[in-house]
């Protein structure tokens, strides 16, 4: 268990340091040390996929993830990111759109999710929000962090960021946030998504700040469903890649080994 955690570590680093031939090696010796059923492959074929998609090789990228859902989906876990990956790599590897065998790989769902028109989405929620006088204080902090959203897939992170810190001030308002209130989990989405916005940003001790309390209103108040494992072990990911960044080695390997630690339990659950 130890080794594997290690290897994956390892891996992980020399990913991020664009030294794929060395990230390949670690994880596949992990890899090897783990049965093809535990969800923690499932988390590794996803991180392999990366690899290779960075070294622009689409067709083995998208067979990882492939592998990555199927193991997922034999936990009855949904990985959404990790559908989007592949959604996004089969779009960008249609060259000609006239090229039917191609566009005929993509499934009827995966067409229309590909066919969504983001900026059509965004200005209906934003249409949403002028319009509707009669919202509650829940679907105006909803439809706010839509559109954060929106904004994040535009690659529009500053403007996003400028949302969810009014959206959060929104629920601190209306102590929407309180600790034995559903809506605790807005709070937890929010201080994530600040956080991505600042790490684009490249404020990292600030990012840090805001994953860390969300982590902390997950510990405090664990939610009751099955989001909240998968949830706390992406933050912990994000967290370790932050305190790499700021050049804290062993705080990258806690946050690893937390991070891990969460995806077996959870798998043997």
């Amino acid at each position: 268990s130890q080794s594997i955690v290690i290897h994956i570590i390892i891996g992980y680093l020399y990913y991020h340091f664009s030294d794929y031939e060395n990230a390949f090696i670690h994880y596949g010796i992990a890899l090897s040390l783990l049965d093809e059923t535990n969800l923690l492959t499932s988390e590794l074929y996803n991180h392999i996929g990366d690899v290779w998609s960075n070294i622009d090789n689409v067709d083995n990228a998208i067979s990882c993830y492939q592998q990555a859902l199927h193991i997922g989906n034999q936990n009855n876990i949904f990985q959404s990111d990790i559908h989007q990956k592949i959604l996004l790599k089969k779009k960008n590897s249609i060259q000609n759109p006239t090229d039917e065998r191609q566009i005929n790989n993509i499934d009827e769902h995966d067409r229309s999710i590909i066919n969504l028109d983001n900026e059509i989405q965004l200005k209906n929620y934003q249409n949403q929000l002028n319009a509707e006088h009669n919202l509650t204080s829940i679907q105006r902090i909803d439809l706010s962090y839509q559109i954060g959203l929106c904004l994040m897939r535009k690659d529009d992170s500053p403007q996003a960021l400028e949302i969810f810190l009014k959206t959060k001030q929104m629920l601190i308002n209306e102590q929407l946030d309180d600790e034995n209130n559903p809506t605790s989990i807005q709070c937890v989405d929010l201080s994530y998504q600040i956080g991505l916005c600042l790490m684009k940003k490249g404020d990292f001790p600030q990012a840090l700040q805001s994953l860390l309390q969300a982590e902390q209103i997950i510990i405090k108040n664990p939610p009751l469903w099955n989001r909240f494992p998968q949830l706390l072990s992406t933050l912990y990911d994000n967290i370790a890649i932050l305190y790499f960044l700021l050049d804290e080695p062993l705080k990258v390997i806690i946050m690893w080994k937390k991070s891990i630690d969460m995806k077996i339990n959870f798998s043997y659950n």
